[in-house]
């Protein structure tokens, strides 16, 4: 678990926090402004190290916090989308000291984001495997590597239809170690 530096400041953020969880104001303006930047395509113009993320960039501040304080050595992914996102876990766990793995998993993986990962820093800490990510195959092999880790998060991030989600809700969730996401 990652050290608090300051408590004082951890427990005004707290409170800050809880004040804008009961701001009508505010908590009306944040979902205005993220359905506008979903239909504007907002997080698909950012890069990872050069490599196009699609991630908001605020929820990559929180990702680097949740890895820092979860310190998972194995972050699976189902989605790899271009490869930024795999770049980032892995460079993540790396900037925390982490001497971890990544797993991306997707039907699809394009010869574009082999390449990223292929010429990234971070290409011996990735693993790929291709095939979709609730099919009984592709979840044996995800369960053996699983099983070379002592701290394993997931982030769901391919087929985002309701049964899809559902289905890799319920494989998934075995996987997620206690205190871990």
């Amino acid at each position: 678990m990652g050290k608090i530096w300051d408590i004082d400041f951890h427990e005004w953020r707290k409170k800050h926090l809880l004040l804008q969880s009961k701001n009508t104001d505010f908590k009306t303006a944040s979902k205005d402004w993220m359905q506008l930047s979903v239909d504007n395509k907002f997080s698909y113009q950012f890069d990872w190290l050069g490599v196009p993320i699609i991630q908001m960039p605020g929820d990559l501040v929180i990702f680097q916090e949740i890895v820092y304080r979860t310190q998972p050595d194995l972050i699976i992914e189902t989605g790899v989308a271009r490869g930024g996102s795999i770049i980032f876990w892995a460079s993540i766990q790396k900037l925390c000291g982490i001497p971890g793995k990544v797993l991306g998993v997707d039907l699809d993986i394009r010869e574009h984001a082999r390449n990223a990962i292929k010429y990234s820093n971070f290409k011996d800490e990735i693993y790929l495997i291709e095939g979709s990510s609730v099919e009984a195959k592709v979840v044996e092999q995800i369960k053996s590597i699983v099983s070379q880790h002592k701290r394993v998060m997931v982030v769901l991030d391919s087929n985002h239809t309701h049964n899809h989600v559902l289905s890799e809700l319920e494989i998934y969730s075995k996987f997620v170690t206690k205190d871990c996401f």
